[in-house]
């Protein structure tokens, strides 16, 4: 249930619908924690540099994660 996506070698021009970063933060041992961060830019027909080839409609998936009250988003 993947989102199939074909490397864009062409340079698409900045007009990104969202940036979504994750942020997590894993706890090692007490005094010792690793924080990671991945961000993605999204627009109709890409993420990052990656053409969007299925059929699967991701901004509606974005859009239903903003909408949650279940995810904490900070703005």
């Amino acid at each position: 249930m993947g989102l199939e996506l074909k490397e864009d070698k062409v340079p698409i021009p900045n007009d990104w619908d969202y940036t979504i970063s994750i942020t997590t933060n894993n706890q090692i041992r007490e005094s010792l924690s690793v924080t990671d961060r991945l961000t993605f830019n999204v627009n109709d027909s890409h993420i990052n540099n990656y053409e969007v080839v299925d059929e699967r409609n991701h901004l509606k998936t974005v859009t239903s994660l903003m909408e949650s009250d279940e995810v904490e988003w900070d703005m």
